[in-house]
């Protein structure tokens, strides 16, 4: 097993879980082949590893809500799949790289939450998909602990 060590200075944590190994390099300068002739870009991705993992679960749990869920913010994604997972990889890859929408600064005062909210109502044509999935992940989060 493999030790992580975090590092405290005065401007911010760092943790060797988000050094970008040789083979995170490698997916940095390929295309990731998503099927359906859909290639995505990693370029600019600043932690690959993370990045790919976080995805794989958004996938992952959206798929389950759009095919036995109730929500229609996501049911109206079934049969659309690939077109589905080309919209989360492209706005996940804007959210990561700071890009529109997802780089507009909380107001003074302003909860994350209503943020999301925010980037969610804009009507951007880049901001479609994950700020539903971040609702909705913060909703279960409030439902399962009990706040």
């Amino acid at each position: 097993m493999q030790t992580t060590h975090n590092t405290c200075s005065a401007e911010y944590l760092t943790s060797d879980l988000f050094a970008i190994t040789s083979m995170e390099k490698n997916i940095q300068d390929q295309p990731l082949d998503l099927g359906n002739n859909f290639h995505f870009d990693m370029a600019g991705i600043p932690h690959p590893k993370v990045f790919l993992e976080v995805a794989a679960f958004l996938l992952k749990t959206a798929m389950n809500e759009i095919l036995y869920g109730i929500k229609p913010l996501l049911m109206k994604w079934k049969g659309k799949a690939s077109i589905f997972k080309q919209m989360l990889f492209g706005e996940l890859g804007r959210y990561a790289r700071r890009q529109f929408p997802f780089n507009q600064a909380l107001r003074e005062g302003q909860a994350t939450v209503e943020w999301w909210k925010d980037v969610a109502n804009d009507g951007s044509e880049y901001a479609q998909v994950l700020p539903v999935r971040f609702l909705q992940s913060k909703f279960i989060m409030t439902i399962t602990s009990g706040a």
